[in-house]
């Protein structure tokens, strides 16, 4: 995650020739590391460590926030799920 936020932040200021391919990628990337890391705090670090139990509904609540994460990472990459950025 840290590796993500520090290339957002390279490329905020423009560090070592690094910048936004599209002029809507900085506010995409930065809604979709938002996204990962709530996923990750909220859902991924207390299931690894065997703290909750999720039921029928909850588990769809986090299967639909992964999914619409994939799905907007997805619209960044070619068919080979190669970055476009």
């Amino acid at each position: 995650m840290r590796l993500i936020k520090d290339e957002i932040t390279d490329r905020n200021k423009a560090k070592a020739g690094k910048s936004w391919v599209l002029s809507s990628d900085q506010a995409k990337f930065e809604g979709l590391v938002a996204s990962l890391d709530a996923v990750k705090v909220a859902w991924r670090n207390p299931t690894m460590h065997v703290e909750n139990k999720y039921l029928p509904e909850e588990a769809e609540h986090i299967f639909v926030a992964v999914k619409g994460f994939m799905r907007a990472l997805a619209e960044r990459c070619d068919e080979f799920g190669m970055p476009l950025a």
